[in-house]
């Protein structure tokens, strides 16, 4: 027997409507059961049998059941059970209600049937009330959460999307003046003055410029959009095949570039070695002149996080502290292209690696004494 309703509100936290399902062989009971639940953003759903609960679960998608344990026939513990091998209601929450037993033998029969809660017998109102809205606000945060990660993959799409559709857009008439300017060159080499090759020249950096920014540009933009697919990194291993890809400029530049005990990583390694790609030709870049650079890169573990602060140093030009954060982000330049060519989204572009990582990215600096950059990663567990 159930008791009577009293009054009492029952709000919800958000208008979504969802969907309850109330199992009871006894037509009075879920009456009662309804009457007390009743909202305009519920929509409850009867059974009279475990039968008729599950093939209603295959047919909805309900937030939370209200399971009978004495019914005949299937009687409830079977039923959840039953739910457990199916995919589509494994999931679903069960409360059980009951009038008979509440010995810790048959409760725990209940949980190891799949129960969430138990209520016995006559039910208090604002008790089912209580426990019945939080199953459903918890659905609804999932249900929330789903929704956001469905729009966020979509709108990464777009924006992945529409990065290559610009980049196409963009390059296709720099390759027409790249070509046009090669062949002023090849095909009038003998009427051009000094001024005209100055001008195609000016032409020519221009193109490269704009071919790199696109190309930067595009990278920002697929940081985010691409799957946290991690795996685990050797830094060691990743920094020497940078060094080989810049040895060039380390040559050029007459640079050292010196490692400690660097620890494994979980993460993209692609966009890890682009950041720290980043990190180490700007420390070349932005050399004191007559002063060979001197980088360092090192780590701190903080093994009770997991994670580790990764340092890239240098003995560079530096910069003003004020600039620490504006360097960060897109197009900040603290020097002239003419001076220092680069896009202006290099460092951006580490930062946005950094957090897609769940970490960060600082820098540190003392004009003309050199700069140090500090990149927070999670490291690979020990097992």
């Amino acid at each position: 027997m159930i008791s009577n309703p009293k009054d009492s509100d029952y709000d919800y936290q958000l208008d979504t409507k969802v969907e309850l399902l109330i199992v009871d062989d006894r037509p009075e009971n879920l009456l009662a059961l309804e009457a007390i639940l009743e909202h305009p953003s519920l929509d409850i759903v009867r059974a009279t049998s475990g039968n008729e609960a599950l093939s209603l679960m295959l047919k909805h998608d309900f937030a939370l059941v209200l399971l009978d344990v004495q019914m005949p026939g299937m009687d409830g513990f079977e039923t959840a059970q039953l739910m457990r091998g199916y995919e589509k209601t494994r999931h679903i929450p069960i409360i059980f209600v009951t009038a008979i037993n509440k010995e810790q033998k048959f409760v725990f029969r209940g949980y190891e049937a799949g129960a969430v809660d138990y209520l016995f017998k006559p039910l208090d109102p604002n008790i089912l009330k209580g426990k019945v809205n939080v199953f459903l606000d918890l659905y609804r945060q999932r249900e929330a959460k789903k929704h956001l990660m469905a729009e966020l993959e979509r709108s990464n799409r777009e924006l992945q999307d529409f990065a290559h559709m610009t980049s196409h857009d963009l390059k296709a008439p720099l390759r027409s003046m790249r070509f046009s300017v090669q062949m002023l060159e090849e095909d009038y080499a003998e009427r051009l003055d000094g001024d005209a090759r100055e001008y195609l020249q000016t032409i020519t950096t221009a193109c490269r410029r704009m071919q790199v920014l696109i190309d930067d540009l595009l990278d920002y933009a697929r940081v985010t959009t691409q799957p946290r697919d991690f795996d685990t990194i050797d830094l060691t291993d990743l920094i020497e095949d940078i060094r080989l890809d810049l040895r060039g400029q380390l040559q050029d530049s007459g640079a050292t570039l010196h490692l400690d005990d660097l620890p494994d990583v979980r993460g993209d390694k692609m966009q890890i070695q682009r950041l720290f790609q980043n990190l180490i030709s700007n420390a070349i870049k932005y050399r004191r002149q007559d002063v060979s650079p001197e980088i360092r890169i090192r780590a701190d573990r903080m093994d009770s996080q997991n994670l580790c602060h990764l340092h890239v140093e240098d003995n560079g030009i530096g910069f003003d502290a004020k600039h620490a954060e504006r360097i960060f982000q897109p197009f900040q330049r603290l020097h002239s292209h003419k001076k220092y060519e680069g896009s202006g989204i290099g460092l951006a572009i580490c930062k946005k690696i950094a957090q897609h990582h769940g970490g960060d990215i600082a820098a540190s600096s003392v004009e003309g004494q050199g700069s140090q950059f500090t990149v927070i990663l999670p490291m690979t567990r020990a097992t």
